[in-house]
Order: structure tokens, then C-alpha cells, then sequence
């Protein structure tokens, strides 16, 4: 399947305000996924910020733990 490689977050005036660009696509348990992001700031030139996956696991989660009143709780 097909799977993003850049992503520009916008104000609400319509200024972007940061860039995503997703990176280095490795098979991951079993499935090929991005593990970087890179965050540029558009405000900040020069600023940015970089997410590294590097584990992965799988893990099952109630439905309940997604619901609006167990979100508000946090």
C-alpha cells in the first residue's frame, strides 16, 4: 500500500505552521512503516524535530480506553 511522505500542518489563518516529512520505511512486525519523522518548524526556520521508532510491539487495548468520557479523565 501506498503511505505518506510529507505532511504541512496549517493555522487556521492558513499560514503553515510545521512540516512532517515521514522517512526511512522498514518492515516492521510484518508490515513496512515509517520510523522517523522529521517536524520543521515554519515559523522557526532551522527548527525541527526528529521522532526515531525504533520498537515496536503489539499490544490489544480494551474499546472502552478510547471512549470521549475515559479521554476527558486525562
Amino acid at each position: 500500500g501506498s503511505v505518506p511522505i510529507k505532511a504541512v500542518f496549517y493555522a487556521k489563518s492558513g499560514k503553515p505552521l510545521k512540516t512532517a516529512t515521514y522517512m526511512n520505511l522498514r518492515p516492521v512486525l510484518g508490515k513496512n512503516r515509517i520510523t522517523r519523522t522529521v517536524i520543521q518548524d515554519s515559523l522557526q526556520p532551522g527548527r525541527q524535530s526528529v521522532i526515531d521508532n525504533y520498537e515496536h510491539k503489539r499490544e490489544k487495548f480494551e474499546d472502552a480506553i478510547f471512549s470521549k468520557e475515559t479521554l476527558g479523565d486525562k
